[in-house]
């Protein structure tokens, strides 16, 4: 259903310049399904990535903290970011065909290291309704590592994943979503 994800990641490990930590929307919690993910890197700003091959760059200078969202309309993906969570600015779209789950993820770009990142400010809204509470985190595409999360009281959520990438051929990464 159509809905949107807005969280701040406040901060990010450098496990690589291409580590990735972010928010998403995927049609499965698994390896090889379709998605849409609005990330920031420690070294390489702000991006929209989506079927493993597309890639669209935000703000190229952008580094955590930063706020990032991405909205469902039909099958359209839309990704902005903020530097303060108010004024937003849209910096792609990407297509995401059939129900989807959406979610915060993370992956170190190493598979022999974990990458702790930490979000606040997290809200899922949904047009739709029957979302299911709570949310649900899985380890997707089996990496070395697995991944963990635990949610605070006050909203901040921080989510360690490691793998190998979520690009090209690569589909590892720890991802807590909802339906």
């Amino acid at each position: 259903g159509d809905g949107e994800i807005i969280a701040r990641v406040v901060s990010q490990e450098h496990t690589n310049d291409w580590a990735k930590s972010g928010v998403m929307v995927k049609t499965a919690a698994a390896a090889g399904a379709d998605y849409a993910a609005a990330l920031v890197t420690p070294a390489h700003g702000v991006h929209l990535q989506s079927g493993f091959d597309t890639d669209v760059e935000g703000d190229p200078a952008a580094a955590a903290p930063v706020w990032l969202r991405l909205v469902r309309s039909g099958d359209t993906v839309t990704a902005y970011q903020s530097d303060d969570g108010v004024a937003w600015e849209p910096f792609g779209s990407a297509v995401v065909a059939g129900p989807a789950t959406i979610g915060l993820f993370v992956t170190s770009h190493d598979g022999s290291e974990a990458n702790t990142t930490v979000f606040d400010s997290i809200a899922v809204e949904q047009t739709a309704p029957g979302v299911p509470e709570p949310w649900t985190c899985d380890d997707v595409g089996g990496p070395g590592i697995p991944g963990d999360a635990s949610f605070d009281s006050d909203g901040t959520v921080t989510v360690v994943g490691a793998g190998d990438d979520i690009w090209g051929d690569a589909d590892q990464f720890h991802y807590c979503h909802q339906e």
